[in-house]
């Protein structure tokens, strides 16, 4: 796919005004900026045309596509000097995994449930455009101000058809991945229920199930384990613990769809998430502002370091040559990111194991289908144990039943 395809020939120049950077991705930089002609403020996405191209145009054709309340709406796209300005709504409230970060509440159910019904509103105006999105989780959870849910990242969305009714790509965030797609027996858009499923334990537990391994052995896990499950199940009500159980049945073919879990009694008297998170929302803001101040003062006082402009959208790694009188605060919290990026390691550790990261998010499709016959040959080795097990406790019936039909056909001679 070309740059023609998606109609970009137009120079930013005059049209968009750059302001602060608001985060840095895979692909390139996000910053604040506003649009001259409108006034309004938006979040222009800056990528090199050097990455891959076809993944970023991809992104951009599933974001004009996707006009929903609940979805982040696309606004345009520009060309300057080999970069593409992606030009999108601005989400000034953060993201759900800020919040979980930042804040570290224990979510209320009818706060948990007002964010699942806003995925799903997303979702199933998604799978009735045949689109999956295929990395659902906190950290894609963006959200207005007033606590407005909107589904973001569409990097790894992907595009279902008439003629191709299921995927067998195995990509996503690997402790939110469904065991259909880790197995590669194609797969369709109710991969995005259970990563749905996984993301209410998040959002319940802080993290989600599995963060103590490697995503590697992670993604060996999935498939052969039980559904997770709520580590407190008592503190839930029966509502909550069965949308979860339905959300997360293994059988693709009996997992319910977004349109049906929309009417599940978990929603009974769901509020809308900007009354129901919006004070969490300004709290998460409150306190990234005060701790982008506290590094921004920091680093001032610290001899050769750069000066970082005050950011509250900001959401880096602390500098590994920062003052030690860093407070107990700041700490804490860098240390509650570890499962966000994938991580079981110390902050020393954590630009090495984003590499690593990255390198396992590039594995050519050859270690995946080594890796599912490795998951294969474990079930065989399981089902082969069982029946030596059983066949060594029939047969002495087997020596009963031949001894009976012996004496029978003998007595029929007679």
């Amino acid at each position: 796919m070309s740059l023609d395809n998606i109609g970009v020939v137009r120079s930013p120049k005059g049209e968009i005004e750059l302001m602060e950077k608001l985060g840095e991705g895979t692909f390139g930089v996000v910053r604040k900026g506003i649009i001259k002609k409108t006034g309004e403020i938006a979040a222009v996405k800056i990528v090199s045309i050097e990455n891959d191209l076809e993944v970023i145009t991809k992104e951009i054709e599933f974001m004009k596509k996707c006009n929903h309340p609940n979805v982040v709406r696309y606004i345009d796209t520009f060309f300057e000097t080999n970069e593409l300005w992606i030009v999108m709504e601005l989400c000034d409230g953060g993201s759900v995994a800020d919040i979980i970060k930042y804040v570290k509440p224990k979510f209320h159910e009818t706060q948990i449930a007002s964010i699942c019904h806003e995925v799903l509103l997303g979702l199933n105006f998604l799978h009735q455009n045949k689109i999956i999105h295929r990395d659902i989780k906190c950290g894609n959870l963006l959200l207005l101000a007033d606590g407005k849910v909107k589904l973001s990242d569409f990097g790894v969305a992907a595009q279902l058809s008439d003629n191709m009714l299921k995927r067998n790509t195995v990509i996503g965030s690997p402790y939110w991945m469904a065991p259909e797609v880790i197995q590669e027996i194609g797969y369709d858009y109710k991969v995005d229920i259970w990563s749905l499923g996984i993301t209410l334990i998040e959002l319940a537990e802080g993290k989600p199930p599995l963060t103590e391994i490697h995503p590697l052995n992670a993604i060996f896990q999935i498939p052969i384990r039980e559904a997770p499950r709520l580590t407190d199940e008592k503190n839930w009500t029966e509502n909550m613990r069965d949308f979860l159980a339905k959300c997360l049945i293994k059988d693709p073919a009996k997992r319910p769809t977004a349109e049906d879990l929309l009417q599940h009694p978990f929603f009974k008297n769901v509020k809308p998430s900007t009354s129901a998170i919006s004070e969490l929302v300004y709290q998460t803001l409150t306190l990234k502002a005060q701790k982008q101040k506290n590094k921004t003062q920091t680093e001032v006082s610290t001899p050769k370091q750069i000066v970082v402009v005050n950011n509250p959208f900001e959401d880096d790694f602390e500098d590994e040559t920062s003052s030690k009188s860093t407070s107990e605060t700041e700490t804490s919290e860098d240390s509650d990111d570890a499962y966000e990026n994938k991580t079981m390691f110390n902050e020393k550790e954590a630009e090495e194991e984003k590499e690593r990261i990255k390198k396992f998010e590039k594995m050519e499709r050859k270690d995946l289908k080594d890796l599912k016959a490795e998951i294969q040959r474990k079930k065989q080795e399981e089902i082969d144990a069982i029946i030596l097990k059983y066949s060594k406790e029939l047969r002495p019936l087997k020596h009963v039943l031949k001894t009976k039909n012996k004496k029978g056909k003998s007595n029929k001679r007679k």
